[in-house]
């Protein structure tokens, strides 16, 4: 059985990121913080809208309750 061993001066390379790799990172990091604000935002705003509907129901339906025809 033979092994190979590696020498110490291999052992110590390590790859750099490039100027491209930086540049990826950051555009990645920017599109992913684009993504999750435009998420927080659809998110409020179909919450609201919930909101608004509901509380829309419930005063047609109170209106009903009373004998008034919601408009």
């Amino acid at each position: 059985m033979t092994t190979a061993s590696i020498t110490s001066s291999v052992c110590r390379l390590r790859p750099t990121p490039t100027l491209t790799d930086r540049a990826l990172l950051r555009v990645s990091r920017a599109v992913e913080a684009l993504v999750l604000a435009r998420m927080r935002r659809r998110a409020s705003t179909s919450t609201t809208a919930a909101h608004a509907a509901d509380d829309a129901r419930r005063t047609a339906q109170a209106l009903g309750a009373v004998g008034l025809l919601p408009r």
